[in-house]
């Protein structure tokens, strides 16, 4: 298990993230969230297809809104 570190280490280089078809849950979509906020280098997200609330993705949206990198967000087919 990834200590809160080396989260931390992973999202300032993680570029490309692809969890879609995965049966994420809402929960899981809350700790996306929480890794994402200090990644300012992401530039593609892929979570469609996923068991998210529209809650978990309206706020993974709204935390991305503020990323100037990120070219590419993918939400679609979530539950």
């Amino acid at each position: 298990i990834p200590s809160s570190r080396d989260s931390q280490t992973i999202t300032k280089v993680l570029t490309t993230l692809d969890l879609e078809e995965i049966r994420l849950s809402a929960k899981a979509g809350e700790s996306i969230l929480e890794a994402l906020k200090g990644n300012s280098v992401i530039t593609t997200l892929k979570l469609g297809y996923n068991r998210l609330a529209s809650k978990s993705a309206d706020a993974i949206t709204q935390v991305l809104k503020h990323n100037q990198t990120l070219t590419s967000v993918t939400l679609r087919g979530t539950e």
